[in-house]
C-alpha cells in the first residue's frame, strides 16, 4: 500500500476503535459522524444524551489531560475527537475510560 492509503486506514481503524467500545459501554452515546471511511477518516463528532458538549470537554481536559474540540453549531452539540497516525489504542482506551468516568461522576445538565 502507499503511504496516503495506509494512513487513511489507520484513521480510520482508530476511529472505529474507540467509537464502537462507545457506544457498548457508554449509555446515551451518539455518534454525529458517518462511518464512510470518505467522509470522515479519523474524525469522529458525538455527544451523550443529557449533557452538553462543553460538559464533557472540560470534564476529559481537566481529570485526564485529553484534548478535544466541543462543537455547539447549527443544531447540534458534540465534541470532536480526532486521534492522529501515531496514536495507539491505549490512548483511546484512556477516552474510553474518561468518558465512562464522565458519565458516572456528573450529573446530567450539571455545570461544567
Amino acid at each position: 500500500m502507499i503511504g496516503i492509503e495506509r494512513k487513511q486506514k489507520r484513521l480510520f481503524y482508530l476511529k472505529n476503535y474507540w467509537v464502537q467500545k462507545a457506544k457498548k459501554s457508554i449509555p446515551g452515546f451518539r455518534l454525529h459522524t458517518s462511518y464512510k471511511p470518505a467522509f470522515s477518516c479519523a474524525i469522529a463528532l458525538f455527544s451523550i444524551d443529557g449533557y452538553t458538549s462543553k460538559q464533557i470537554a472540560n470534564y476529559i481536559f481537566r481529570e485526564y489531560s485529553i484534548h478535544s474540540v466541543p462543537i455547539n453549531w447549527a443544531n447540534l452539540d458534540g465534541v470532536r475527537i480526532t486521534p492522529n497516525v501515531y496514536t495507539l489504542t491505549y490512548d483511546l482506551d484512556r477516552l474510553l475510560a474518561a468518558l465512562e468516568s464522565f458519565v458516572q461522576n456528573t450529573k446530567p445538565n450539571e455545570g461544567g
